[in-house]
């Protein structure tokens, strides 16, 4: 069980309180893959690319957030998330 280190307080408009953008890791997956937004058949349609560096990179950012002190298994999690907007790893 991880530690709380901070309480930090978000001002974001009613309704659109959720754990994906702005906060989440899936917009810095659109950044890093330079996309407006994900694909709508994500296992159809292939978006963008990002490499294995990019997905350590914002794994390295996202670790203290995830559920996991391993930077493979934030590394799996955050391809997970690319698969399913529809970003392929390369």
């Amino acid at each position: 069980m991880k530690k709380v280190q901070a309480i930090v307080k978000l001002q974001i408009p009613a309704g659109k309180a959720n754990p994906s953008p702005p906060v989440g890791p899936a917009v810095l997956l659109k950044r890093a893959a330079g996309i407006a937004k994900a694909s709508a058949v994500p296992h159809k349609d292939k978006i963008g690319k990002v490499t294995r560096q990019q997905v350590r990179d914002i794994a390295q950012t996202k670790l203290v957030d995830l559920n996991t002190d391993s930077i493979d298994s934030a590394m799996r999690i955050i391809e997970g998330t690319a698969r399913s907007m529809g970003i392929d790893v390369v």
